[in-house]
Formats: structure tokens, C-alpha cells, sequence
């Protein structure tokens, strides 16, 4: 008999590229999908740890990073993926990532 679990092994998120007004984040699959069949992910975003969950990405099978535009620079935005399918989700760390700096020469 198998028994199937939620997802788990999941790494923190990682910024590909960082702008004054933008993040690239990326994250990697689960190291134990522990289930057939394809994931999914979510991408989640706070301003602050008492600021409101801003849903950025829901359910998405075929990607591992998204492109947040319209931040405000040199300001730590925190981030987190929930990885799931069919017999559970885990949700992953948060993770601060900051813009860089608006040079202005």
C-alpha cells in the first residue's frame, strides 16, 4: 500500500536579479515531491511580517521564478513558495530580498 505526503525539502528563494523598482525571484522543486504527478506553486509577498499576504502567483506547473515590478527601491520585501499537489502542500520559509539602491548620478 503507498501512502503519499506533502512535499517537502524545500530551499529559501533566491533573487536573480534585483533593480531599484524590481526583484527576480527564483526558487528549486522540493528535493521529495513524495507524490506522482506534476507540482504547483504559489508565490506569496509581505511588506512587513504584520502587512497583508500578497498572492503574486496561484498554482503554476510550469515555472520556478517570477518578476515583481513596481517596488520601491533599497526596501527588504519578504517572499515565500508553497509548493502542492494532489495529497498535500508545504509552505516555505520567508525569505527578505531587497532592491537595490536608486543611483541617481
Amino acid at each position: 500500500m503507498c501512502f503519499f505526503i506533502a512535499p517537502d525539502g524545500l530551499s529559501p528563494l533566491t533573487v536573480v536579479n534585483a533593480t531599484s523598482a524590481s526583484l527576480n525571484v527564483s526558487w528549486s522543486a522540493p528535493v521529495n515531491p513524495n507524490a506522482p504527478g506534476p507540482l504547483m506553486y504559489s508565490l506569496q509577498m509581505r511588506t512587513s511580517p504584520q502587512s497583508s499576504i500578497l498572492r503574486l502567483l496561484e498554482n503554476a506547473t510550469d515555472t520556478q521564478s517570477y518578476y515583481v515590478e513596481g517596488l520601491s527601491p533599497f526596501t527588504n520585501y519578504l517572499f515565500r513558495v508553497v509548493v502542492s499537489h494532489s495529497y498535500g502542500q508545504t509552505v516555505g520559509p520567508w525569505a527578505t530580498l531587497r532592491t537595490s539602491e536608486d543611483c541617481k548620478y
